[in-house]
């Protein structure tokens, strides 16, 4: 734990992957033909295009996404609101409640966060991110959403095929067989024929997830009922799971 918070100090991150960029050795540095779609999506934005528009747009013009698939609305805000598009590291969002628990959880303050500035090349500048933060800021104002609940693994859990986070939603509502799982953002929203992938029950990533003795800093849902938990040591470890619905 103490090399890790040591290295957040630093400014080096741990295990984690961004659109945009190539890490090697825990530096980052500049994808141009990535950094180029994400230039489009940010001049596109503050033309006055909707990040729906910007999706249907990038897709239909088959323009380079993450993992070359397509782009789903949530993942375009994603893209926006991330400040590593210029240059900062916001560090330690998520940390392991305790050893015995081993849950991970959003960090709202009990543990340090680190904030660096200037840690790599940006690719956006700092006014124009602003600029979209503040015009994101006044639609959500104007159009509130419904209470987005803390659970866990919140904003950890990708889609290997596409990208894109991956959602908790419940299935069969008001009966016996009630139970959470997590779908693919682009899958629920557009359907199979832009991403594939299928949905983990929440019980067995959480099963998978309590085996660990370690931080968890991402999680990647693969086809063929396959998941890969990366750690914040950097080590990974994939896990296979059956369904008996």
């Amino acid at each position: 734990k103490w090399r890790i918070r040591n290295n957040y100090e630093e400014g080096i991150p741990n295990g984690f992957t961004i659109y945009g960029y190539d890490i090697k050795k825990r530096k980052m540095t500049v994808n141009e033909e990535q950094a180029d779609v994400v230039k489009r999506i940010f001049e596109m934005y503050l033309d006055g295009k909707g990040s729906n528009l910007i999706a249907k747009y990038l897709n239909e013009n088959k323009i380079p996404s993450p993992k070359n698939r397509t782009l789903s609305k949530g993942c375009v805000i994603e893209i926006l609101k991330n400040e590593k598009y210029i240059g900062d590291l916001h560090l330690q969002k998520y940390y392991s409640e305790n050893h015995m628990s081993k849950r991970t959880m959003k960090n709202d303050g009990r543990l340090k966060q680190y904030y660096v500035t200037e840690n790599h090349e940006p690719i956006i500048s700092r006014d124009d991110f602003e600029k979209v933060q503040r015009i994101i800021s006044e639609k959500e104002m104007k159009n509130p959403h419904v209470k987005a609940y803390e659970y866990r693994f919140k904003d950890m859990v990708f889609c290997s095929e596409c990208g894109c986070k991956f959602s908790r939603k419940k299935v069969q509502s008001n009966t016996p067989s009630e139970h959470f799982v997590w779908k693919c953002r682009t899958y629920n929203h557009k359907g199979k024929e832009y991403c594939s992938n299928k949905q983990i029950p929440d019980e067995i990533l959480t099963r998978f997830a309590d085996d660990f003795d370690k931080e968890i800093s991402k999680i990647i849902v693969h086809p063929d009922n396959e998941v890969q938990f990366v750690f914040a040591d950097g080590s990974e470890k994939l896990r296979k799971w059956e369904i008996n619905r």
